[in-house]
């Protein structure tokens, strides 16, 4: 578990951790799953984790981050988080229309970047403004087990490999001069998905960002721009994980 995990990793190493990288995620295509916790198993594993394991891990990330050099949590988004058809329900994110089948994924990866950008607030606003900062990244179209269901021909020909993939969230990471809530993604379009995704109804860029080296992304959501959606979605985060951000 989440819990478990995060008091192991302090056993074993106590305090030095620099950098958290949230990337663990799932995408399912089936009917609506709910796990022995009682949520919704996308919202459960690439949001409410994630929100968990960056709560445990704050005071070590705090704890030797100077505004000189800032600890970093970096969630993990998507390019499809831009898909976000249904408005975003912060009360109820779980409920129905947010949770079914293909668009519960983009969703959760819409609501990782909404996390990121009400984090990025509360840091700039503590009394230790700086010390940690909030980033988010997205692979583009990487050819990754996560769409081996697109089939091998089409992470052939559209995807790049895992090794190129990982690259804005490496950047994110590591990059000195990368700030608190800033977005990374590639910065090449790639044609043959844009159609795809203009006819599945994506609300996506003129180029949109499926290929390349990491740049600052240029995607857009009503609801990651909007800070009062995005507090309110942090606040129900913790409600749900059952543990507040302790941000001095």
């Amino acid at each position: 578990s989440v819990r478990s995990f995060a008091a192991a990793y302090k056993e074993k190493y106590g305090n030095d951790v620099h950098v958290l990288l949230n990337n663990a995620g799932v995408a399912n295509d089936d009917d609506r799953v709910t796990t022995d916790d009682g949520h919704e198993l996308l919202w459960q594993t690439n949001v409410w984790s994630a929100v968990l394991l960056t709560q445990l891990l704050l005071p070590s990330l705090a704890e030797g981050a100077t505004e000189e050099k800032p600890a970093r949590v970096v969630f993990l988004s998507s390019v499809t988080s831009t898909m976000a058809k249904v408005k975003m329900n912060a009360d109820d994110p779980e409920s129905e229309g947010l949770g079914k089948k293909l668009w519960a994924y983009p969703h959760t990866k819409c609501a990782d970047w909404m996390i990121v950008n009400a984090l990025t607030k509360r840091f700039k606003e503590s009394s230790s403004k700086g010390k940690v900062q909030a980033l988010c990244a997205h692979p583009g179209f990487s050819s990754t087990d996560m769409t081996s269901g697109l089939g091998g021909l089409a992470n052939i020909v559209m995807g790049m490999p895992a090794s190129k993939g990982c690259l804005p969230q490496v950047r994110a990471c590591v990059d000195p001069d990368a700030k608190g809530g800033e977005f990374y993604g590639p910065n090449t379009p790639h044609y043959s998905l844009q159609h795809l995704f203009k006819y599945m109804g994506a609300k996506l860029n003129k180029e949109p960002e499926m290929y390349g080296a990491p740049v600052h992304s240029k995607l857009e959501s009503p609801y990651a721009s909007d800070a009062e959606l995005c507090e309110k979605l942090l606040c129900k985060a913790e409600e749900i994980v059952g543990a507040k951000f302790d941000i001095a």
